[in-house]
């Protein structure tokens, strides 16, 4: 390859580089709204179901509850969605996150009473744990283990404004006089436009685009097999953990 082709390869790449940081930026980001709607709305839920007969201070507890139960639901799921993004792609992780989001908080803005309730949040927090794996696993691929540390702090920056974003965005939908089914079926509203956004943009590695994928560090655990597309058998990659 001559000078110029390599620099039209790494203009390529750069380009791809950044449209891929800022997907997952946005999306990210996105997963607030899918998340934070809760507690934004969480006074109108309460109203709701006061007025058709129930406690206004059992409402808030059991609602509570199902808060910290949603809580526990994401923790539990993180054990097992890094394996998971390994096995199936930085990118399909991150968007079956994201497509969980978009349907149980649907399901959950069609609820009329805690059953549904708690089944909605519940999959909606288990789902949204894949969203950062995800987004650590396509980093890996697309840039260099010398330029992990950039990218990811690039990348974390949506922690910063993506949940102010949201609870501002949401807030004034219940200024406009919007209820709390309304401000759900937005915020999912509003991640399905996301999806589909990534659905169309977002590449798992360079090798999508004609370009070569950055070599992993030398120094891992795995050896040369941390180049392949596929993680190799569990029991190696416990082995190598362990050790």
């Amino acid at each position: 390859m001559n000078s110029q082709d390599n620099s039209s390869s790494n203009s390529k790449l750069f380009r791809w580089q950044a449209l891929t940081v800022a997907l997952l930026i946005v999306g990210y980001a996105g997963y607030y709204l899918c998340r934070s709607n809760f507690s934004v709305a969480l006074p109108l839920i309460i109203d709701e179901l006061a007025a058709k007969g129930l406690n206004p201070a059992d409402a808030k507890v059991r609602l509570g509850t199902i808060a910290s139960f949603g809580v526990f639901a994401y923790a539990i799921g993180k054990f097992f969605s890094g394996s998971l993004a390994d096995y199936l792609g930085g990118r399909r992780t991150f968007l079956l996150g994201t497509a969980g989001a978009i349907c149980f908080t649907a399901l959950f803005a069609m609820g009329g009473g805690f059953p549904l309730f708690t089944f909605a949040w519940l999959l909606n927090r288990v789902l949204q744990s894949m969203g950062w794996p995800g987004a650590v696993k396509l980093a890996s691929r697309w840039f260099s283990y010398s330029a992990y540390g950039t990218a990811m702090g690039i990348i974390s920056q949506s922690y910063l404004f993506g949940d102010a974003a949201a609870r501002q965005f949401m807030g004034w939908l219940i200024q406009q006089g919007v209820g709390w089914r309304g401000v759900f079926f937005a915020a999912a509203g509003v991640m399905l436009a996301i999806f589909i956004a990534m659905l169309f943009l977002l590449k798992e590695s360079p090798r999508d685009i004609g370009l070569p994928e950055p070599p992993a560090n030398p120094d891992n655990l795995i050896g040369n097999q941390a180049d392949d597309a596929k993680p190799v058998a569990f029991k190696s990659l416990l082995l190598a953990f362990l050790r």
